[in-house]
């Protein structure tokens, strides 16, 4: 799965959101201090750029880290630049370690505003 992933990476090079070194990423969220919620692929974690901008990390689960889940959030939310539709800013792939960057949610997620009722 990691060669497909790599093949993914090199091929769309060009069209790629900014990639992160693994050391950036747990820079950018001082050490995975801030934990925000988990899901199914991973843990989230809130961080800020060296420009001020807030995001969130999700680190995949290195049993979850499938290549198809990562090539699939990278290929089409990477693209995807709407309003009301979170972005994907950036991604770090080095081997096990993976991990997307979003930007940052200030009033969570819309599953915590639907499901909390």
């Amino acid at each position: 799965m990691d060669q497909n992933v790599k093949e993914f990476l090199q091929s769309n090079n060009n069209f790629l959101p900014m990639r992160y070194s693994y050391s950036n990423i747990k820079k950018i969220t001082r050490g995975l201090k801030e934990k925000l919620g988990e899901e199914g692929y991973g843990s989230m974690f809130k961080g800020r750029r060296r420009s001020g901008h807030k995001v969130t990390i999700k680190i995949l689960k290195k049993g979850k880290a499938n290549g198809q889940y990562f090539i699939s959030e990278v290929a089409i939310i990477g693209r995807i630049h709407y309003g009301n539709v979170v972005g994907l800013i950036g991604f770090c792939f080095e081997g096990s370690k993976q991990a997307l960057a979003y930007d940052f949610m200030h009033n969570g997620s819309l599953d915590k505003h639907i499901f909390s009722r």
